[in-house]
């Protein structure tokens, strides 16, 4: 990840490369106008969550999957695992979304109920 100033404005950059020797040399540059704050990736897709919480998820060649996205707010924890990317939140919520059929599977949903039950978390040696 790196940044380009084009103008008055800056572009932050994820660059993919690969030797000629792998994936036919692929080479590919995203610009996005928000830093990137989240990063994953499997064999098929990357995906990047950005500062404004704007998603791009890309294939290996660069190409947009689907459009990008907003999430409610910043990741706390994001996965890809297979068809689905899953992310929390830094307030508490929770989205999951099948990208390979473009589809939401849990949209927004609160995990504050989960960590309001009664018992808290376990007593640390008091």
């Amino acid at each position: 990840m790196n940044y380009k100033r084009l103008g008055s404005s800056v572009s932050h950059v994820l660059r993919c490369v690969h030797s000629s020797l792998s994936l036919s040399g692929l080479h590919w540059t995203l610009c996005t106008d928000a830093p990137i704050c989240a990063i994953a990736g499997n064999g098929t897709r990357i995906v990047a969550i950005c500062e404004d919480a704007l998603t791009h998820i890309v294939n290996l060649k660069g190409r947009y999957s689907m459009p990008p996205f907003l999430i409610s707010s910043l990741p706390s924890k994001i996965a890809l695992h297979g068809v689905f990317l899953m992310v929390a939140t830094i307030k508490a919520t929770l989205h999951v979304w099948n990208i390979f059929s473009n589809k939401t599977v849990v949209k927004s949903e609160s995990l504050l109920p989960l960590l309001n039950q009664p018992g808290g978390p376990p007593d640390q040696g008091k």
